[in-house]
């Protein structure tokens, strides 16, 4: 998963694949990283429906195997079975979602700062039976710098198969094609060496290593930030 904040986004691996966020408003972020190379994935943006007058519709991003749409109070449940879990917590700094209520509350809190433009958090479904994965979020969102940080979760029970691999390359595709965002940022935990890899792999660059940054859970852990500029990517991409 990735830290800083709830809903910000910066990288933190857990386990296998996985890593969690730690923004300071309490959102999950990254998580899984797996295999040694991550293609760019082709997907489609698909506006759903006006939510409510006044509220710009939600992007819908298609991958293969999964989509990264709004989520729903429906989702609580499985937001629940995700945040609860202490490995997914692992180096998650927000705290953990226990009841169904906690949930909906979370997903409502991040409406409302999606309407500030300053976050904005997917639920990664999966694409045959809409069930939530994990989230991916783009945090902390500067569009004067033209810049925002990136997280990811997923539940325990899926690491291992590919589906952040599809999901993350959706998600930075969309921040720099669409919203036109030059630059992403990340900060993962040193020992948190799958999302280490799968953001290296996605051609993000250490860029600095910050001592005892965080306390997750009682512990005091460090900080690698990692970068991702639009030039790169785009090179990477072969456009």
């Amino acid at each position: 998963m990735v830290r800083k904040g709830r809903y910000g986004a910066s990288v933190t691996a857990i386990s296998k694949d996985t890593t969690a966020d730690r923004s300071s408003f309490g959102l999950p972020s990254f998580v899984l990283a797996e295999h040694a190379f991550i293609p760019v994935v082709p997907y489609m943006i698909i506006p759903t429906c006006q939510p409510e007058s006044g509220k710009l519709p939600f992007p819908l991003l298609r991958a293969q195997r999964v989509v990264l749409r709004q989520l729903r109070g429906e989702d609580a449940g499985a937001l629940v079975e995700i945040f609860s879990h202490p490995e997914v917590l692992r180096y998650w700094g927000g705290a953990a979602l226990l009841s169904e209520l906690a949930a909906r509350e979370f997903i409502g809190s991040a409406d409302g700062l999606r309407a500030q433009n300053v976050l904005h958090v997917w639920g990664i479904a999966r694409a045959d039976d809409d069930r939530i994965l994990g989230t991916a979020t783009l945090a902390q969102v500067d569009i004067r710098n033209k810049r925002a940080e990136v997280g990811y979760a997923l539940g325990r029970d899926h690491w291992g198969r590919g589906y952040m691999a599809e999901a993350l390359p959706v998600l930075i595709r969309h921040a720099f094609d669409t919203l036109e965002l030059h630059r992403l940022e990340a900060d993962v935990d040193p020992r948190n060496g799958p999302s280490v890899r799968i953001l290296e792999r996605l051609g993000f660059q250490r860029e600095g290593f910050l001592r005892e940054r965080w306390v997750i859970n009682g512990e005091i852990q460090d900080s690698l930030m990692f970068g991702l500029l639009r030039p790169d990517w785009q090179l990477r991409a072969g456009g």
